[in-house]
């Protein structure tokens, strides 16, 4: 069987249609069209239909002034490639908010958004359409080793540090395992919100960073939809009004990478597939606006992986087979008020998840889990100096999991012989119930000065805990600068494996944030950030326990810290975007008092991320490059002959002390698109990774350790493939 593939690129040089732009104006609070309402561009008055759609012709940006009685008057840039677009009217005298898609570290009155727009989202180099590309692009943010799952590696954190969560309700993880593909697809996302560290008290449960993600809100004016196919999936989302203020949009999508991955394996990968990573994940949401200030909402998502693999590597010291297949669900309904002095949102959420693995035949993981949880988060406003926030969340889950399995530690596995490992077999059921209340108050001195205090208390059922957690920060604006400083203590319980003893201690952090926003003109502003964070309680590996089989080696006696410093420069203008970003890091544990301190799995010195973006016509073209350190890893210095047991042991140098080679990674992205007065039609081709410079993750040694094969990451396939929008 062929190993290799091809992709050819032809040239799409048919002229691009000049579509009409469709601007709907409506009421900013209930998205219903407004009535009688009258439309100018420039001195000629525009013919506005009953439903406020407008129409009309244009060959470059314009700006259109929007009127209507009782509302305030508006205008609004439009532009040529705006197919469909909403105008916003606000009643005279009423408080209004712009949900945005941002990155940014959380503060309650001085937030610097980035704004990221679905188009945009789209146009990222080397994203392949992925809504969440951009958060690993962007500073403190490391590389994702495989034992993370589809997590993500925040300022030195262990994936489990962070917090993942789609409208307030945590999940398992928000990227396909394999290909890193967020579960959600770019037009149901309205919001992101990335966290590096020194989040308030609304969020808990994490001691790194947190990233969530809220589903759009904005209805659709009529009925219509997407489609995609590529190298990679392929994918299908609508949405329609139902009238009365309801509406329904759903997603659902398959992997198609699993069917060419056969073919362009190379031969040098001595891996063979019997199931090649599959994936595929789906959503239905239901919206009523329930009149000027509620919206309630019902959402239902899906997400399923599946991979299966054979070892053909002579002499390998992996198992000799792997496969797997996880899948979760949740069900999620909310209600959102929002009346200018009180802003409610309440959130309930049935959920469950599945993971079975097996490797060399006989050991096995199955673990099953079901939950149900309720949160409630209140913000208050009293004037233009005081703002109270309040909340609470509660949540029931139970776990159940069957294994006969080596344990693998939280940072991958160490260095050595997979069989040297030793075995534990494992029947427990966990009831890891948690629940948590928050208090906080945002208060504004002056008018450039906010000061915020807080306290967070989360008590963890399983292990009998419970943590106060008192944050504090601080933001001064002067003109074009603000600063701002954060002090906060965070905790987690401990998470997988980890999770089944009862006698561990919550994981806790205490993190200490300063940095810079400025804007700078033109589209340009820059960020400066340095942080510390000191952890303790850490769930490490108990050599006293390793050889009692009915025990798992952890306990609470690891302490460790993160330091470092993300920078970011930003630009965005009408036709291009882009960032350039530095992250310096360094991560370091103890695994008990009086232990030597050694570097983390996870501690990466030095990222660097430049992203660009251009748009001409109809043609959008953009690259990426990045450069990142090496992560770390044990080395192994040397061997000795075991008699007893008959074979080579491996003499370990120190604790992460050796680097696996950096990397320097290209992506490139071409766009074409043509325009038409009912559908648009894109076609794409997305590059990742041009050089090829596959990561190594793992070595994989010789029975005597004389020798060593390096295991490196898969290169993506390029991403050809047609995206048409009605």
């Amino acid at each position: 069987m062929a190993k290799s593939s091809f992709v050819v690129l032809m040239a799409l040089s048919a002229p691009a249609l000049a579509g009409p732009v469709h601007a709907t104006i409506v009421d900013g609070e209930t998205l219903q069209p407004v009535a009688h309402a009258t439309a100018n561009l420039g001195e000629t008055q525009l013919v506005v239909g009953e439903r406020g759609l407008v129409v009309l012709e244009l060959d470059r940006p314009a700006e259109v002034s929007v009127a209507a009685p009782g509302y305030e008057p508006a205008t609004q840039t439009l532009s040529p490639d705006d197919a469909d677009t909403l105008v916003l009217l606000f009643k005279t005298g009423a408080t209004h908010d712009v949900i945005e898609v941002h990155a940014h570290a959380p503060r309650a009155a001085t937030d610097t958004s980035y704004l990221l727009t679905s188009d945009e989202i789209r146009g990222l180099p080397g994203a392949s359409n992925d809504a969440l590309a951009a958060v690993r692009g962007m500073p403190g943010v490391g590389s994702a080793p495989a034992v993370a799952a589809g997590r993500l590696v925040i300022r030195g954190g262990a994936p489990q540090d962070s917090l993942l969560e789609i409208d307030g309700v945590p999940v398992p993880f928000v990227y396909h395992a394999f290909d890193n593909t967020t579960i959600l697809p770019v037009s149901m996302i309205g919001s992101i919100a990335y966290s590096p560290g020194g989040f308030g008290v609304e969020e808990g449960r994490a001691t790194s960073g947190a990233v969530g993600i809220e589903t759009r809100d904005e209805p659709p004016v009529r009925a219509g939809g997407q489609a995609s196919l590529s190298l990679l999936d392929a994918q299908a989302t609508g949405a329609t009004p139902l009238g009365h203020g309801v509406y329904l949009s759903g997603g659902v999508r398959r992997s198609t990478v699993d069917l060419l991955i056969p073919f362009a394996m190379p031969d040098s990968v001595m891996i063979g597939f019997t199931t090649p990573p599959r994936y595929y994940d789906g959503q239905l949401q239901l919206d009523w606006i329930a009149g000027a200030h509620d919206r309630v909402r019902l959402l239902a998502l899906t997400s399923y992986d599946r991979l299966g693999v054979v070892n053909e590597m002579p002499d390998s010291d992996l198992p000799a087979d792997f496969s797997s297949a996880s899948q979760f669900g949740r069900v999620i309904a909310s209600w959102k008020h929002d009346d200018g002095d009180v802003r409610n949102r309440l959130v309930a959420a049935l959920g469950d998840g599945e993971l079975h693995a097996k490797y060399d035949a006989v050991e096995h993981v199955d673990a099953r889990d079901t939950l149900a949880l309720v949160r409630d988060d209140v913000v208050i406003t009293h004037g233009r100096r005081v703002r109270l926030r309040a909340g609470g969340f509660a949540q029931v889950q139970h776990d159940d999991i069957d294994a006969r399995s080596v344990v693998v530690p939280s940072d991958g596995l160490p260095p050595g012989h997979f069989h040297d490992l030793p075995i534990k077999t494992i029947a427990a059921g966990v009831d890891a119930d948690y629940a948590a209340g928050y208090a906080a108050a945002d208060l504004a001195p002056t008018s450039t000065t906010t000061l915020t205090a807080g306290l967070r208390v989360e008590r963890f059922g399983h292990i009998h805990a419970t943590v106060a957690e008192p944050r504090v920060e601080l933001a001064q604006r002067a003109g074009q600068l603000t600063l701002h400083a954060a002090a906060g203590r965070y905790a987690r319980d401990p998470s997988q494996l980890e999770g089944i003893p009862t006698d561990l201690s919550p994981e806790q952090a205490t993190q200490l944030t300063a940095g810079t926003d400025v804007e700078l003109g033109d589209g340009l502003s820059a960020t400066a950030t340095v942080y510390h964070t000191s952890r303790a309680a850490l769930a490490v590996e108990d050599a006293t326990r390793m050889t009692t089989d009915d025990v798992l080696p952890y306990a609470s006696t690891g302490t460790g810290s993160s330091y470092g410093v993300d920078l970011l420069l930003r630009v965005r203008s009408e036709r291009a975007f882009g960032w350039l970003g530095y992250s310096f890091g360094r991560s370091t544990r103890r695994d008990e008092p009086g232990a030597a301190v050694h570097r983390t799995a996870f501690d990466q010195t030095h990222i660097v991320t430049a992203v660009g973006s251009y748009r001409t016509g109809a043609w959008q073209l953009g690259g990426r490059v990045q450069y990142a350190i090496g992560m770390p890893y044990t080395d192994i210095v040397g061997a000795t002959y075991s008699d007893d047991l008959g074979r080579y042991l491996p003499v370990l140098g120190a604790p992460y002390a050796a680097r696996y080679p950096s990397t320097v990674q290209l992506d490139l992205r071409v766009e074409r698109v043509w325009k038409t007065r009912h559908a648009t039609l894109a076609a794409f081709l997305d590059v990742m990774n041009v050089f090829r410079d596959a990561a190594v993750e793992r070595y994989t040694y010789s029975a005597d350790f004389a020798t060593r094969t390096p295991i490196t990451s898969f290169v993506p396939l390029p991403s050809l493939g047609i995206r048409g929008e009605i």
